[in-house]
């Protein structure tokens, strides 16, 4: 938990049960979503996701406009 903390590697804790299979699918989904979240990006263009790596639609071949934040 105090490596989580310090790198703020997680935002949340959710709790789960092995025994009564308590939040597990809940738990399953909330992760698969922030991992589609942190590595695709919609094309504006023609609605489909592809890898944020990529500066092209790998399906239309929209140039896509690469918003650069500070870290």
């Amino acid at each position: 938990m105090e490596y989580c903390n310090n790198y703020n590697w997680c935002k949340e804790i959710i709790k789960t049960s092995s025994k009564t299979g308590e939040y597990v699918e809940e738990t399953f989904l909330t992760l698969a979503k922030n991992l589609l979240k942190r590595n695709l990006q919609k094309c504006k263009d023609c609605g489909t996701f592809f890898s944020i790596k990529l500066k092209f639609c790998s399906f239309c071949g929209e140039k896509i406009k690469m918003d650069v934040s500070p870290i």
